[in-house]
């Protein structure tokens, strides 16, 4: 989901998340993870995920320690797509594999996050990180407020019933 700061994504990924269900962190139920992880734990996220659906909010919370947003980006949306865990020499057991949907929260579209990194996006990118931008004529990323003032109504009224249930 892409769009500006406030719109709404974060609401819609807690209501997406909250039908798998949720882990408590930091005393609270969340919905989703963060990117601010490193390739390995990334991993083992997606194998705990693995046949179900997992979500990521926020990229700007990335590990950035390997360059521009893209690149970190690049890597990682391509090793979620293989389905396994890089082998490794030292490994004493077969590599974790997975297999789950992944919805993910940002303010900057592939796009944009190529433009900044200086880099063409080809059919490899565009077939795994698809941009879902907020609706022409919407109210942030809602098309439709279901009788709320606005925005931030509707998306608090998302994370009260999720938490809730």
């Amino acid at each position: 989901l892409v769009g500006e700061p406030e719109s709404g994504k974060s609401g819609i990924a807690v209501a997406a998340g909250s039908v798998w269900g949720g882990r408590k962190k930091a005393g609270r139920v969340d919905f989703s993870e963060s990117w601010n992880c490193t390739d390995n734990e990334l991993e083992a996220l997606a194998a705990a995920h693995s046949g179900t659906f997992n979500v990521f909010d926020e990229t700007r919370a990335a590990d950035r320690r390997r360059g521009k947003l893209f690149d970190v980006f690049d890597g990682v949306v391509m090793r979620l797509a293989e389905g396994a865990m890089k082998g490794r020499m030292t490994d004493q057991s077969v590599p974790l594999t997975w297999w789950e949907a992944v919805l993910s929260t940002s303010n900057k579209s592939l796009d944009h996050m190529a433009a900044e990194a200086g880099v063409e996006i080809d059919d490899a990118h565009r077939g795994r990180l698809i941009d879902v931008p907020s609706p022409l004529g919407g109210s942030a990323m809602f098309e439709h407020l279901h009788g709320f003032l606005d925005h931030a109504a509707l998306t608090a009224e998302l994370k009260r019933v999720a938490g809730e249930n």
